[in-house]
């Protein structure tokens, strides 16, 4: 009989530990469901929610110490702990979600602002945020493209950001190009492409805006030439523009001195004119010889 009972203990045994894992299955079911209604509630408050998270970033300081050279320039931040990346995967879908400027905006700034350390900016890479925020240059809103270009003037001090986001450097040329001459959003196009002509690997995509930048040197404000300057300066590193950049600085001396030129032409040809009127205003005024009074 004590061997019977004996070989059913293993038997036994083993029933115990189905019962055991059947009920952790029963459990974990019971957690899952309860976090899926959780979920599911939160989407009724997701807007007072996000909203908090946004104010908490808009409101956070960004203490950054920025060191540059005359050849490249990095910022050097304290890491903040203020956003989490679970608050960034949240405000990175409502980004992609809403259409609403101003939710949009006050995104982009609060992107903007925890973009500035260093820890954030993998963070954001890694959600695949980097093209859920550069989507937002195809914006009819120019103040959201502002906004995004700021956002993405951050993250591109990060070299492994500059790789991603390289698909995107055409359209931020154009854009910086066709805006309208130091406007908001061109200087901060510019600021954004002095990040990333800071390395050279992405030079090659910059060759046809040259002249571009060269123009700017002459007709921009001085906030829109330092930038051009700094580009021009960071491509001026890149052996293989030498060429392209003193043909462009050669041909913009010479449209300067053909306006030049041509101003002095036209000073000349209206001092020649104002002469001769003044001749002619002479002629009819004075009194005919041989008149008599």
């Amino acid at each position: 009989m004590g061997a019977v009972v004996r070989n059913k203990w293993p038997l036994r045994f083993a029933m115990g530990l189905l019962a055991g894992f059947g009920g952790l299955y029963a459990l974990y079911s019971l957690a899952k469901r309860w976090q899926q209604q959780q979920e599911n509630r939160d989407v009724g408050c997701c807007q007072p929610k996000t909203q908090n998270l946004l104010r908490r970033a808009i409101d956070l300081d960004v203490n950054s110490q920025e060191t540059e050279d005359s050849h490249q320039g990095h910022v050097l931040v304290n890491p903040h702990d203020g956003l989490e990346q679970q608050h960034l995967q949240v405000i990175l879908e409502l980004l992609r979600r809403t259409s609403d400027t101003s939710i949009r905006e006050d995104v982009l700034v609060t992107i903007g602002n925890s973009a500035a350390f260093t820890v954030n900016q993998d963070l954001i890479r890694n959600l695949d945020g980097l093209h859920v925020i550069a989507n937002c240059l195809l914006d009819e809103v120019t103040s959201v493209k502002v906004k995004a270009m700021n956002a993405l003037t951050n993250l591109s001090l990060n070299v492994a950001n500059q790789e991603e986001l390289k698909i995107w450097i055409p359209r931020i040329l154009k854009i910086q190009e066709a805006a309208t001459l130091n406007s908001e959003l061109q200087v901060a196009g510019l600021r954004m492409l002095t990040n990333i002509s800071v390395v050279s690997t992405h030079h090659h995509l910059m060759i046809n805006y040259i002249p571009h930048f060269f123009k700017l040197l002459v007709e921009g404000t001085e906030n829109v030439k330092v930038q051009a300057l700094k580009i021009l300066v960071n491509l001026s590193t890149d052996p293989e523009l030498t060429h392209d950049l003193l043909c462009a600085q050669q041909e913009r001396s010479q449209i300067r001195g053909n306006e030049t030129k041509g101003g002095l032409i036209k000073v000349s040809r209206n001092k020649s004119t104002m002469e001769a009127a003044e001749q002619g205003m002479e002629a009819k005024t004075a009194t005919p010889s041989g008149k008599k009074e």
